[in-house]
């Protein structure tokens, strides 16, 4: 059972036409291990003697202890936090994981009246129901080559039945002692198992054309796979008659075969070993087989080391005590444990009725954020919740009834903290749904300052809205009055002083966990993913539709910006500032002073990256040519983004403020919802420009990007709802998203409307033409790939991909071709923002840092063909791409921007370390990265380095989590 499960989860299935030895070798293995249960199922029937009598319904809460401590322990160790694989250790049965297991369990079950009967039959009556059935079960669907009955692999009850039968005949005509020629017999039908595969292989190819038929006697209940099963049975009697191997108790061969049954079975267990040995096996066959036997060989020490652990914990006083609780033995104590537990809720259904009704008012939550414009996607949208949010739903029913609970004890008046705690519900909802209204997020624990200017808030708001909530509050107050006093009685609190204290203070405790729950690994953080929470930080307002506002709202406590510098002063601060106010006014020395007219763009296009940069894989076409021209006649190299797959708000940030990522804490992955809306200046390189202008053509309120750009201090932003419009919206084909081609014609309007060249500009564009997800959108497509850095799966989706990378080079040459033509000074900074999440997970583990590495240059318009120029290859961070722009149309800085230009040429690059957080779930350790793509770490940087370092970390944490003493030295304009 073990081998056929690696045979199935962890080993690449050998293609025939590729490596022919390997794929007989490989279905032999699989036609020889496909009996495991046949043979278990048999060997129940064969000593089913030892059962009757004797109610087998007693093992039962045994079996279903062991079980509960095996998956768990099998859970812990896969680290897995998702909540169906707790449901299905409560509630094997109903998740149809253990098919065989429960069939098999059922026939133990019911074996002393299967027996009883079987007894009473006489020889040849049983002879005759054995030739039947096997004719009907085995002989007529090895005929058809079809699954006459629905076994299922071998796992249904009434296969699992019929093998029970055949071993009860074995033992009752004692075939094993009249079996001739045994170990002969074995060979021999695991023989004609062995040639069958290689006959059909051959016959499947001349009729089919393919192997599709190979394993058609290789199933469980084909005739030559039941006589395998039965010879290996009898083979296996014989020498356990003879050595007596199999003397251990009942107990500890359950535990044993429990533990296998579970191992092999279990969803966390099969995705690890899937995704970490399955491609290891594939390019060498003597790695491949010692991979098989080294994964047999960690199955069966994991397995006996698991029934040891049971073993141990079958000693204890408590496993006994719990298994007397869960024993049932007949009928009466069924009645009994069940009629205990109907007493049982019944003492506390007021609360049951609590948790109901936050449950439904929950829903009601999450309803009225979703977006739906139609009667039926309002449906939809409710069945999506019943459907799919249920975990979040028992979460917060959680949390809620934990805050019930708590302030119950405290006050102990039932209905009292229902309506508080109702209340404070509603007012949480009803506050989100005007927030959301007005800035297109739910309410965040930052809000709550704003308490201190309640008449403002108040303003904004409808009086009709004010009006029917005071009124509301009102008649939910005074009916709560009433209802307390008339039935204080039934709802009074009934418990000691001493047992209130400590489940007040141990509620207290749980609660504080909320001021960790982004802290990687704590306990609440556990939680929360367990109960499959994403807070969505890049969009509030998705967040608090999918979680609820409540969990929403939690998930954004546990903000931390930065950890203070040890040194960090007002005066360490205003030294920093002096020494590079002098090294500033040395680098302008040999700077031109600013343009009227200059223009600086940072164009950060979506999932822009070199494909051909990663390994294993070979491009049938360049995608890029263009792009790569351009860079080699220009300052080019490197970036380092921030995360794979995602985080584009996080590079804009850092372009934009000059700060690094890296240096955040951990529960601060996004910047734009979670420290913008906080500070209180937010110096940017914005603030040396006259005119400013993102540019994005998608949705504003995603990443919050409409409040925030307004807070960093663009003059425009253009965006597909915005009040001045998106001119220009075509589309390639069936992409769903605008075009690079269209972007950079709304760019040019842009710098064109500058006509009177008598402004400085600053223009952020964001592309979304490469966005995922990557859907066979262009009819024609000449690009192809090989090798496995993608999964097959993936493969349409990589061809997808190339050919949008072709057609943003196409948009770039032509883009290029039109700011050359302009008699203005412009700068482009152009750049990847992170690779498409398409790459195969192995080769992310094996080179993470290489899926963390974009394209970019910066390239001067002919206008600036005279001035200072460099070409050489660098790695850089996106947040010293301003210091870059600016050296590269050789154009003063201010003292802010010096120091920027000291870190970029004095210190590596810098990123999240991959290893850490390849997604950007949270922020990782900090590793720098050389122009030899080596990783490097603190101590590898000269005191020079450390010095500077230690400046700009000042500086940050000044700007973005300090007191702000150099907010006004970091917004100076340029002297021009």
């Amino acid at each position: 059972m073990i081998v056929q499960r690696i045979l199935i989860s962890a080993t690449v299935i050998p293609e025939y036409t590729e490596n022919p030895t390997r794929f007989y070798v490989y279905n032999i293995l699989l036609a020889l291990t496909s009996v495991g249960g046949n043979i278990l199922a048999l060997y129940l029937g064969y000593h089913s003697n030892k059962i009757a009598g004797k109610k087998p319904i007693n093992k039962i809460a045994g079996f279903y202890l062991i079980y509960l401590i095996l998956t768990l322990l099998i859970n812990i160790g896969c680290l897995s936090i998702n909540i169906r694989d707790y449901w299905i250790i409560l509630f094997p049965i109903s998740q149809n994981v253990f098919g065989f297991a429960v069939s098999f369990i059922l026939v133990f079950l019911l074996s002393p009246v299967i027996i009883t009967h079987l007894d009473k039959l006489s020889n040849y009556n049983l002879k005759s129901m054995v030739t039947l059935l096997s004719l009907l079960f085995v002989v007529l669907p090895t005929l058809f080559g079809k699954d006459l009955f629905s076994f299922s692999e071998g796992k249904s009850i009434l296969w699992v039945a019929y093998l029970f039968f055949a071993g009860y005949f074995i033992k009752r005509f004692n075939l094993v002692n009249r079996y001739k020629n045994r170990f002969v017999q074995l060979i021999i039908s695991g023989l004609i198992l062995s040639v069958l595969v290689v006959v059909m292989t051959k016959v499947s190819m001349y009729v089919h054309g393919n192997t599709s038929t190979v394993n058609r006697f290789s199933v469980p209940w084909s005739l030559f796979s039941v006589y395998y099963s039965v010879s290996l049975l009898i083979f296996g009697e014989t020498i356990n008659n003879k050595f007596n191997f199999l003397s251990l108790c009942f107990k500890n061969i359950s535990n044993y075969l429990l533990s296998v049954l579970i191992l092999v079975n279990w969803p966390a267990m099969n995705h690890i070993i899937s995704e970490r040995y399955k491609v290891s096996f594939f390019t060498s066959s003597i790695k491949w087989i010692l991979g098989i036997i080294l994964l047999t060989m960690l199955y069966l020490v994991i397995s006996s080391i698991l029934c040891f652990l049971v073993f141990l914990f079958q000693k204890t006083t408590l496993y006994k005590k719990i298994e007397s609780k869960l024993m049932v033995s007949d009928r009466t104590q069924l009645i009994e444990k069940l009629l205990y537990l109907k007493e049982w809720i019944n003492k506390r259904r007021r609360l049951f009725f609590v948790a109901i009704f936050f449950y439904i008012f929950t829903i009601m939550q999450m309803f009225l954020l979703l977006d739906y414009k139609t009667p039926n996607a309002a449906i939809l949208s409710i069945l999506t919740i019943f459907t799919k949010r249920q975990t979040q739903l028992f979460l917060n029913v959680i949390i809620i009834m934990g805050f019930f609970i708590l302030l119950f004890l405290v006050i102990k008046r039932f209905w009292y903290t229902f309506t508080f705690t109702l209340i404070l519900d509603m007012l949480l909802t009803i506050s989100t749904i005007l927030k959301i209204k007005f800035r297109q997020e739910p309410i965040l624990p930052s809000d709550l300052v704003f308490l201190s200017d309640i008449n403002e808030l108040l303003s904004m708001i409808s009086p009709m809205i004010i009006i029917v909530v005071l009124i509301a509050i009102v008649v939910l107050t005074i009916a709560t009055g009433i209802i307390q006093h008339r039935a204080s009685k039934n709802y009074k609190l009934e418990i000691s002083g001493k047992r209130r204290f400590i489940n007040i203070f141990l509620l207290l405790v749980l609660f504080s966990g909320v001021f960790l729950v982004n802290h990687p690994n704590s306990p609440s953080n556990i939680l929360f993913k367990f109960f499959r929470i994403d807070p969505q930080f890049y969009d509030q307002k998705g967040g608090a539709a999918v979680n609820g506002p409540l969990i929403q709202f939690i998930s954004n406590i546990d903000v931390k910006v930065m950890v203070p510098p040890p040194d960090y002063s007002k005066k360490s601060i205003q030294k920093i500032m002096e020494k590079y106010e002098e090294i500033g006014n040395n680098i302008n020395d040999q700077r031109n002073d600013w343009a009227e007219d200059q223009t600086v763009i940072f164009l950060l296009s979506e999932s822009f990256s070199d494909p051909s940069r990663l390994p294993n894989i070979t491009l049938k076409a360049d995608p890029i040519p263009i792009f790569k021209s351009i860079s080699s006649q220009t300052a080019h190299g490197i970036m380092l983004s921030s995360a794979y797959g995602g985080g584009t708000a996080n590079m804009e940030w850092q372009t934009l403020t000059g700060m690094d990522m890296s240096n955040l804490d951990a529960t601060l992955p996004t910047p734009y919802t979670q420290l913008v809306n906080k500070q209180d200046k937010i110096p940017s390189v914005l603030n040396l420009f006259d005119e400013t202008v993102a540019i994005h053509p998608y949705w504003g309120s995603f990443y919050n990007r409409t409040n925030v750009f307004k807070k960093l201090g663009f003059d425009k932003f253009h965006y597909l709802e915005s009040s001045d419009g998106f001119k220009h919206t075509e589309k390639i084909e069936k992409n769903p998203y605008v075009s690079d081609e269209s972007a950079y014609n709304e760019t040019l309007d842009v710098i064109n409307s500058n006509s009177n060249g008598n402004k400085t500009q600053f223009i952020q564009l964001t592309t979304m033409q490469n966005h995922m997800p990557y859907s066979n959108y262009y009819e024609q497509n000449e690009f192809d790939h090989k090798g496995t850095v993608v999964t097959k799966e993936n493969y349409e989706v990589m061809n997808t991909y190339l050919k949008g990378l072709s057609y943003s080079d196409e948009a770039l040459k032509n883009f290029i071709k039109e700011i050359d033509d302009i008699k203005r000074p412009i700068t482009l900074v152009f750049y990847g923002d992170h690779l498409p999440g398409i790459y195969n997970k192995n080769n992310l583990e094996e080179e993470p840092l290489l899926f963390q590495e974009t394209d970019y240059f910066i390239y001067n318009n002919k206008f600036l063909d005279e001035r200072k120029d460099h070409e050489e290859t660098s790695f850089v961070s996106p947040y010293v791409f301003s210091a870059l722009a600016f050296e590269k149309a050789n154009i003063k800085v201010t003292p802010f921007y010096a120091l920027l230009t000291q870190v970029s040429e004095n210190i590596p690059a810098t990123t999240n370390d991959p290893n850490s957080s390849s997604q950007n779930s949270f922020n990782g350790q900090k590793i720098f990265v050389n122009d030899k793509n080596e990783v490097l770490d603190d101590n590898s940087l000269s005191n020079k380095q450390k010095e500077l370092l230690s400046d700009y970390l000042l500086i940050q944490y000044d700007l973005v989590a300090g007191q702000q003493y150099s907010a006004d030295w970091a917004s100076k304009k340029v002297v021009k």
